[in-house]
């Protein structure tokens, strides 16, 4: 029985993650989706232009505070994307790809698996990280937290497992978009509420 009950539990904690996942695997496009049905809620950036995060997150235990600190580096093209099994290829043609990367500063312990950094055009549109819109494709789903580091996720069997991120770390996310489409904006949120933006130089 208890063992039953720490099973329903734990989906009912992974709910929420699992519907904006499920939001985000819908298609490349995702403004009409969730934005600004729930992004509600705008940070401002410092002199510095870094936007700080406070909130609260949902673990199996409970809710915790969450503080941390993200700042736009740069905004480039990339000629490569990412496919699933770590398969870099060329950009296909009809599409371009862009490389956005944050600089993030949180304790090594904080879940950040929701949090997401989003990339919006001239025209509106807003786009998550990854390959979704190719065949073999993949989601950038943790577009916040570094990869090949031991990440803590927030659930009780994974709290034996030592987080390994750094305290501080740069982190790139590639945004595939239709041929043609300018970036506007990048977008950060930690919970899909609290949200930062960076507008971006005309024609970076």
């Amino acid at each position: 029985m208890t063992t039953f009950l720490r099973s329903q539990r734990r989906a009912l904690v992974a709910l929420p993650v699992l519907l904006v996942l499920a939001v985000v695997a819908s298609g490349q496009r995702v403004v009409d989706l969730w934005f600004p049905y729930a992004m509600l809620e705008q940070v401002s950036l410092d002199d510095r232009g870094t936007a700080h995060f406070e909130t609260t997150v949902e673990l199996q235990s409970g809710r915790v505070p969450l503080r941390f600190s993200v700042r736009h580096v740069e905004t480039v093209p990339s000629t490569t994307v990412l496919l699933s099994g770590d398969e870099q290829v060329p950009v296909p043609p009809g599409f371009d790809a862009w490389r956005v990367r944050v600089h993030v500063a949180a304790d090594p312990t904080s879940v950040l698996s929701v949090c997401q950094v989003l990339l919006r055009d001239t025209r509106g549109r807003e786009y998550a990280a990854g390959t979704r819109a190719l065949e073999g494709g993949t989601l950038d789903l943790a577009s916040c937290q570094p990869r090949d580091v031991q990440n803590p996720s927030g659930f009780d069997m994974d709290a034996d497992k030592e987080s390994t991120r750094p305290a501080e770390y740069d982190r790139d996310a590639v945004f595939l978009v239709p041929e043609g489409a300018v970036p506007m904006e990048v977008r950060v949120s930690p919970d899909l509420h609290l949200y930062a933006d960076w507008p971006l130089p005309a024609g970076d």
